[in-house]
């Protein structure tokens, strides 16, 4: 689910969304299942141990469906589920939809959006989550590329932040690109939320200011 990965080189920025972060599962141990009906459209399933778990915190299975079309060879448009109970002592199911759509408009401009929409039960009540993610990958040349992303993020009950808030965030990255297999991104994120949430000389404040120097090297013969 989503529409980046845990490795930092397979992104378009160095950090990492509030969707990715707060929104939806980092990883899955379970199985899977592919079906290609054809090079447009393709579908997978999933029965995996919950959200974040090697082993289930509990004795029922998460499952997920995955539905990926490609109308046009420049447009990619994924829609995930995933169900189960992911807390202890409770069968109460969570729910996560997710949907990512990826447009190539160019060889050298690529869009790509992302929504998140979330629901589980917190001592007895209805708790939701959304959010949606907006990127874009501008890439002049071989070695050079800049990815602005923007996102919106509406943890209405706190069930993922610990707090009520809405949560937006902009961020922009520079990336240089070295044939020798070394990869360089220099990153400006501004996030800020509708209440005190960051920790700055021992108060809370709505916003933070974050500068990223990452260098990156591939020991690979095929580079990053």
């Amino acid at each position: 689910a989503g529409n980046e990965v845990i490795k930092t080189k397979d992104n378009w920025n160095y950090s990492r969304s509030v969707l990715f972060t707060l929104a939806i599962p980092f990883y899955h141990m379970g199985m899977r299942t592919t079906y290609s009906f054809n090079d447009r459209v393709s579908v997978a399933g999933y029965v995996v141990n919950g959200w974040n778990n090697i082993v289930d915190n509990n004795s029922r299975k998460t499952v997920g469906a995955q539905a990926a079309f490609k109308p046009f060879k420049s447009l990619t448009i994924a829609e995930t589920y995933l169900g189960g109970a992911e807390q202890k002592g409770t069968n109460d199911w969570r729910h996560l939809s997710d949907t990512v759509v990826t447009l190539t408009l160019t060889p050298k401009l690529s869009l790509a959006g992302n929504y998140d929409y979330g629901q589980d039960k917190q001592s007895g009540a209805t708790v939701q989550w959304q959010g949606v993610a907006g990127y874009a990958r501008l890439q002049p040349s071989s070695w050079f590329a800049i990815s602005p992303r923007f996102e919106y993020y509406n943890d209405r009950d706190g069930f993922t932040s610990g707090m009520a808030q809405k949560i937006k965030e902009f961020t922009v990255t520079g990336e240089l690109k070295h044939k020798d297999g070394f990869l360089m991104r220099l990153e400006y994120r501004h996030d800020f939320s509708d209440i005190p949430f960051w920790l700055k000389n021992n108060r809370f404040i709505d916003h933070q200011d974050t500068f990223t120097i990452g260098v990156l090297y591939s020991l690979s013969s095929r580079g990053i």
